[in-house]
């Protein structure tokens, strides 16, 4: 019983001294707005371009009710990029808070690989 509680211990020093690499996963994520703003202006650049280039045989009524639409998408996933930022920004600062807790008591550094990541 006693080397099972050592190697517990063991193994969650080891994942704590690992916690610092878990930054890079939130980061990530913070990069969505500026995702968000490209497809915007994809959206916008290629809906002026397929105005301007429609030809005749274009049903005019159905080119106009896409562009509508995918803009309507568009925006709906630029709001979607601002709430998740939002979301982000606590998950960073959460994050940041329990690693100063745990750094108080714990060596935080060292890579963590995917296989000790969820084991």
């Amino acid at each position: 019983m006693r080397d099972y509680h050592l190697n517990k211990k063991k193994l969650t020093s080891e994942k704590i001294s690992k916690f610092g690499n878990y930054q890079k996963y939130i980061a990530l994520e913070a990069k969505d707005i500026d995702v968000a703003k490209d497809i915007c202006n994809i959206v916008e650049n290629a809906s002026k371009y397929i105005l301007n280039e429609t030809d005749d045989w274009f049903d005019a009524m159905s080119v106009k009710r896409n562009l509508k639409e995918i803009k309507t998408m568009a925006k709906e996933f630029y709001k979607t990029a601002q709430e998740r930022q939002v979301y982000t920004q606590r998950m960073q600062s959460l994050y940041e808070d329990m690693g100063n807790i745990l750094n108080r008591y714990f060596e935080i550094n060292g890579e963590i690989t995917d296989e000790q990541k969820w084991t």
